[in-house]
């Protein structure tokens, strides 16, 4: 038997197979746990948007962009996209403030605009799902009787 204290040089061979053999089984231990992992693990599957859902605003960089990007185009034939990128980049960080507020102004009254459109979209979703669901029907007739709303003679 091996004590935890023996130095490699005390150990017999027969000791030295017994060390051997555990490390494999600990080896082939560890193997099936990552093979079983792997295999029970799922991937995160992400929630479909929905197509109806209001769009976000652009950001005021992405309305700049918007409206130089031809005008770089026409100023650089034949450039890739990814160098237009980064001359639209370089271009919005030599603008004034000015210029920029002008951009973040737009951007501010979409955002107000999307914020409505979310409000009244999440509004029209959860009707939509109290209407498909009959346990809500049945809630609300309950809740009406009980309100008064609706009397029972």
């Amino acid at each position: 038997m091996v004590k935890k204290n023996m130095v490699p040089t005390m150990l017999s061979q027969e000791d030295m197979l017994q060390i051997g053999n555990h490390f494999i089984k600990l080896g082939e231990i560890f193997t099936n746990a990552a093979k079983n992992q792997s295999e029970t693990a799922e991937p995160i599957k992400k929630a479909p948007k929905d197509p109806n859902a209001p769009r976000r605003p652009l950001s005021s960089y992405i309305m700049f962009c918007n409206d130089n990007r031809d005008k770089v185009r026409d100023q650089h034939p034949g450039i890739s996209s990814q160098d237009i990128s980064k001359i639209l980049g370089e271009m919005w960080n030599s603008i004034s403030d000015s210029e920029k507020k002008r951009y973040e102004v737009i951007f501010q009254s979409h955002k107000l605009k999307y914020q409505d459109d979310i409000r009244e979209y999440e509004q029209l979703k959860n009707l939509q799902q109290r209407a498909l669901d009959p346990m809500h029907e049945t809630f609300d007739i309950a809740n009406s009787f009980a309100s008064g709303i609706v009397k029972f003679d």
